[in-house]
């Protein structure tokens, strides 16, 4: 069995859609949120980090996390990379 997603990220007025596959919906969601990771540090990580507003805060919005297993690793995930200091899932 393959697990297929559909990935929409907007950005200031952009746009980046993509599809992940994998064997597992744990590969699908770790894949999809790599590419949001990277596609957001490549565009913010050195002008947030030059301008001083490392202190804001930024709002993603990941959809379509319907049961509590994908809510934690959704969590888990937010958590561990560096840049985040607090992920507040709502």
């Amino acid at each position: 069995e393959q697990w297929q997603s559909q990935w929409l990220l907007l950005t200031k007025g952009n746009q980046l859609d993509w599809d992940e596959s994998g064997r597992t919906i744990e590969q699908v969601i770790a894949a999809g949120l790599n590419d949001v990771t990277t596609t957001l540090a490549t565009r913010y990580a050195i002008a947030a980090a030059d301008t001083g507003m490392m202190s804001q805060h930024v709002r993603l919005i990941v959809t379509h996390v319907d049961n509590l297993d994908a809510y934690a690793k959704v969590k888990q995930y937010l958590s561990q990379l560096a840049p985040v200091d607090q992920a507040q899932l709502l």
